[in-house]
């Protein structure tokens, strides 16, 4: 059995569905997209103390960016999404926002013997036992473009086979 893959988006190859691979995928502009809502959602979710989430939902309430010219202010964007920028908390705030999803991934390749995946910021990685595993964390991916408002950038993500080249 064999899986169609894309080399740099160009040109089908084939690849056997049962050799182990190792996917690299990045989020298209994750920090400036992932939902407030969805934040605050996490956070209250993770027990954290009130205060504590009501501390950035003071901070990001009314964000937006302003023009003034001759003594007029122009409203040019509210911010409803992303993590600011000097924001000194918005590290965490994203790394929360994306704990669930990652969570998830974790758990259901765990269930099947499937891989592991590891994560640092936005750039995710995961190693699936075969190529076919792939299929499982495409629900995972709707939910965070759904619920989070991260999508990927098919571009930026990146797979490579494991195969051995005989000479």
């Amino acid at each position: 059995m064999y899986s169609c893959a894309y080399e740099g988006s160009k040109k089908p190859f084939l690849v056997p569905s049962a050799i182990p691979i190792s996917a690299a995928f990045d989020f298209l502009l994750a920090f400036p997209s992932v939902i407030h809502d969805w934040i605050w959602a996490v956070l209250t979710h993770s027990k954290l103390p009130c205060h504590f989430v009501n501390l950035f939902k003071a901070s990001y309430h009314g964000a937006k960016a302003v023009f003034t010219h001759n003594g007029t202010s122009y409203n040019l964007i509210n911010f409803l999404s992303g993590v600011l920028q000097g924001c000194p908390g918005s590290a965490l705030l994203f790394n929360n926002a994306i704990d669930p999803f990652l969570f998830k991934i974790h758990n259901i390749l765990r269930a099947n013997s499937a891989g592991i995946v590891r994560a640092c910021a936005d750039d995710i990685g995961i190693t699936f036992k075969m190529l076919k595993h792939l299929q499982l964390i495409h629900p995972i991916y709707c939910d965070c473009n759904d619920l989070g408002g991260l999508a990927l950038k098919p571009r930026k993500c990146v797979f490579s086979p494991f195969v051995q080249i005989h000479e």
